[in-house]
């Protein structure tokens, strides 16, 4: 894992986390509804970064069927045509990472 992405992600946990001690303080349980579209914006710029870093990590040498070219390739393709769709498989694939990290 990179440096920037492990950064990326510390920030992420931070903001999260002062997130839920902000909830805390508040004596709320459910989340605002503020707080929900902050986590949003934090999560869909994490997941814009691991595509981006993707994308730079891709060696401009690679053949037209280089695995990682094609998966770039086609979430480029897909972030252009379904972005909601994108976001939706960013989410499972988190799910998924996190259910193996627990494993």
């Amino acid at each position: 894992m990179s440096e920037g992405l492990k950064r990326r992600e510390q920030a992420r946990d931070r903001t999260l986390e002062a997130l839920g001690e902000l909830r805390a303080l508040l004596g709320q349980r459910a989340e605002l509804k503020a707080l929900d579209v902050v986590g949003q914006r934090v999560w869909k710029r994490d997941v814009e970064a691991r595509i981006e870093q993707a994308m730079a990590s891709l060696p401009e040498s690679a053949g037209p069927l280089n695995s990682q070219g094609l998966i770039v390739k086609a979430l480029v393709a897909l972030d252009q045509r379904a972005p909601e769709y994108l976001e939706y498989l960013a989410s499972y694939l988190d799910t998924l990472l996190w259910l193996e990290e627990q494993s």
